[in-house]
């Protein structure tokens, strides 16, 4: 859920503008990171990862608020950061595309998404020469989306969106069934404003079980691939 659930014209162009450079600077720094690799095994593996991607996030999960899988963690863990990165760019961008998030929103969102994939590798990394590859990724999995998470709330908070509209838009999009109840509501008044902490304190309890339940996933897809097919895994060249 770590990302922004908000259609276009909420935020600031400013900050959108900053999210595209970032976003575009880190791209090029992966591209530039990548242009050794076989491009013809590369390529595909980044298409498979990116629709595995996709479709978990693009199913809730009925944690009381609108919540789904990312599995960047995952992403980063089998692809590394550098195609990791543009798997959650290319993610980001379908989603938007289909009104999962405004297309404006694609940098920022990316820049989310993205930082689960780089620290989720960078952590996993860490943790997998003590521990256990299941154990690792849970561990992992869970502290990249707290991280994440908090991410998120900071970028609700320098933009100085109102918290409640994020809110609004994050149900709206997965519960189609309060859709008209929504609109009509909106029309009707403007969305009480409530403070970054407020928000924050709504957030994270929802978002901790949420934690939790992609942790467990991610440790037993790791689990899995670690004894079917452990070269999926990525390794830096050296």
């Amino acid at each position: 859920m770590s990302h922004l659930h908000i259609p276009d014209g909420i935020i600031n162009p400013i900050w959108l503008l900053i999210g595209f450079i970032v976003t575009g600077l880190i791209i090029c720094l992966s591209l530039f990171m990548l242009r050794k690799r076989d491009i013809q095994k590369l390529v595909p593996r980044i298409g498979i990862i990116s629709a595995v991607m996709l479709l978990g996030m693009s199913v809730p999960l009925p944690v009381g608020i609108g919540y789904h899988l990312n599995l960047s963690v995952l992403v980063g863990i089998i692809l590394g950061p550098w195609a990791g990165f543009i798997s959650a760019f290319i993610v980001n961008l379908i989603l938007a595309l289909m009104g999962h998030g405004g297309v404006t929103v694609i940098g920022l969102n990316s820049l989310i998404i993205g930082s689960e994939v780089i620290f989720g590798f960078l952590f996993f990394k860490v943790f997998s020469r003590f521990l256990r590859i299941n154990i690792s990724a849970l561990i992992t999995t869970f502290f990249v989306l707290a991280l994440s998470t908090s991410f998120m709330i900071g970028i609700v908070g320098i933009t100085q969106i109102n918290p409640a509209k994020f809110l609004h838009h994050h149900e709206h999009n997965h519960q189609t069934q309060l859709e008209e109840h929504s609109h009509q509501v909106e029309s009707q008044e403007e969305l009480s404003e409530i403070s970054l902490v407020r928000f924050a304190k709504i957030i994270i309890p929802f978002a901790f079980i949420g934690w939790v339940i992609e942790s467990l996933v991610t440790s037993i897809i790791i689990s899995f691939v670690g004894r079917v097919k452990p070269d999926l895994f990525y390794e830096e060249k050296r």
